[in-house]
């Protein structure tokens, strides 16, 4: 799987909040002074899970998933995504500007995202390593 940094990714609260979009990197949490490190997002994209008829062609079922990897991200930062996202929890309603299954073209998309629980991910000198953020559910605007 190839993935890049990718800058242009942006986010809002919310479905259908194309106005209130913004840049993942332009983010900076409060109590931090730098703003998100921008995530890995391409060929992350699936379009559901795959199966095979009787015929042995392939299909998928399922809803179109993705997921955006911080290199790295502080626990202000964590702290953000849950309360701005997700309401204080682990999973909330967003609209997103992302890639999707064409590299070189971005999409408008009501989405669900889910935080992982902080007890499954590894603090290590203040920050937290490689946090992968689901988005499921990508309903294209």
């Amino acid at each position: 799987m190839t993935m890049i940094f990718d800058s242009e990714l942006q986010i809002a609260a919310g479905f259908n909040n194309v106005a209130g979009l913004e840049s993942i990197a332009g983010i900076i949490a409060s109590g931090d002074t730098r703003p998100f490190v921008a995530p890995r997002a391409w060929f992350n994209f699936s379009p559901g899970q795959q199966k095979i008829r009787l015929n042995q062609r392939l299909y998928f079922r399922g809803t179109q998933n993705a997921g955006w990897t911080f290199g790295f991200m502080t626990k202000n930062q964590w702290l953000h995504f849950s309360d701005t996202y997700c309401g204080g929890a682990f999973d909330g309603e967003v609209t997103i500007r992302t890639r999707l299954r064409d590299p070189n073209v971005f999409f408008n998309t009501n989405s669900i995202i889910y935080l992982p629980p902080p007890a499954t991910t590894i603090p290590r000198l203040g920050k937290v390593n490689d946090i992968v953020i689901a988005i499921v559910a990508m309903g294209v605007l």
